[in-house]
């Protein structure tokens, strides 16, 4: 985890982090696909020939996805997901995504990633036939060399013809272990300092607990309020803020749990606040049938309020004046369009009266206790 702290790093994801694995892995995908658009949009075939011709600001910088443990990481994901790892390297590289992977045995390698890994280097291995596969045949001197004498830490072979002998460097100076991390700590720490310029995306998951207010900004920017809507969560996907908007989702919305203390009643006050809070009195009035269930009783005193049905006697008085509402809209649209049809827009006569949105939290029991409510309510939808 201390190479998180470099600025050059996205993430560090552990065997005990599933969702960012595939989180990480989706980032990936995504940013190749985004690639070779970018790529077949400049008519090159590589990343070099698109950096020659871009700007310094719209330059793409490599990307690394570094794997340790290859076979542990085999052994803990499922079959597409070491799948998906090993189709990086068809058409990675020409998009600047590069693969690095340890493993212990050569055989914990998939062959069709094992076979387009041209860079190979091996450390001391037990098994002297697994040279052969790795980097080539070594001399006869120096597989006795290396029998007889064990080499120390960081010697290995690279693959070449015959292989080359290499000794590997420390990241940074320290005796022992804990002197390395903490120098490497440092290290990232001054570079974090430095840097000034752009950073990669984190991997991020989807969090347990979500409040309206730490998205409200995200979910209001770029907007002008005119639209009706409301936060509805995150996507998991890509974690943007999802939201419901009356003129586009509407006119009828569906909340629906499997089970009890899903979060349906949670998730339905939240659209009542949500609505509440982003539009005028003159935009939006709330029905809330709530009678058989009691769960919207905080909003009996809420200014939009049209009508709250606390007993099944209020049904009928409210159905009555959403039908009388309705009848005056129907004439004042024929009214309007007899006036001036050729002029006349929809659109705009709509956008002049209030939303009037019925709420129903616990619709099943809703249905079964009030068949002649849900007909007139149909009737009226």
């Amino acid at each position: 985890k201390v190479l998180e702290g470099f600025p050059h790093v996205g993430a560090v994801v552990t065997r005990f982090e599933d969702e960012r694995v595939l989180r990480l892995l989706s980032l990936i995908q995504l940013e190749v696909s985004r690639r070779n658009e970018l790529l077949r949009s400049q008519g090159v075939d590589n990343l070099t020939d698109f950096n020659s011709r871009a700007a310094p600001d719209a330059q793409l910088p490599s990307v690394y996805l570094l794997i340790d443990g290859y076979g542990e990481f085999k052994r803990l994901t499922n079959v597409e997901v070491a799948r998906a790892v090993a189709s990086f390297l068809g058409g990675g590289a020409a998009v600047g995504l590069h693969l690095v992977v340890s493993a212990t045995l050569q055989t914990e390698v998939p062959n069709d990633l094992f076979a387009n890994v041209a860079l190979r280097l091996a450390f001391h291995l037990a098994d002297q036939s697994e040279y052969y596969r790795i980097v080539g045949k070594p001399s006869d001197a120096k597989i006795k060399e290396d029998i007889e004498h064990p080499p120390p830490p960081g010697r290995g072979l690279l693959r070449a013809t015959p292989p080359l002998d290499f000794q590997a460097a420390l990241p940074v100076e320290g005796n022992t272990d804990e002197e390395q991390l903490s120098n490497l700590a440092r290290l990232a720490a001054d570079m974090q300092a430095a840097w000034r310029g752009p950073r990669p995306r984190p991997v991020e998951v989807l969090p347990l607990l979500i409040t309206v207010p730490e998205v409200a900004a995200e979910v209001q920017r770029g907007t002008d309020g005119s639209s009706p809507s409301c936060f509805l969560g995150t996507d998991y996907e890509n974690l943007n803020p999802v939201h419901l908007n009356l003129l586009e989702d509407g006119p009828s919305n569906l909340i629906a749990a499997v089970s009890p203390q899903s979060g349906k009643t949670t998730l339905l006050r939240a659209c009542v606040l949500g609505l509440a809070e982003r539009c005028r009195l003159d935009q939006l009035q709330l029905v809330l049938m709530d009678h058989h269930s009691r769960t919207m009783t905080p909003f009996r005193a809420i200014p939009h309020r049209h009508a709250y049905v606390g007993s099944a006697a209020g049904l009928e008085p409210t159905f009555a004046q959403l039908t009388k509402e309705i009848q005056r809209r129907q004439a004042a649209v024929e009214k309007a369009y007899e006036k001036t049809p050729d002029s006349f827009d929809m659109d705009v006569l709509l956008s002049s009266w209030p939303h009037i949105l019925v709420v129903i939290d616990d619709y099943d029991r809703f249905s079964d206790r009030e068949n002649e409510a849900r007909r007139t309510l149909a009737e009226l939808l």
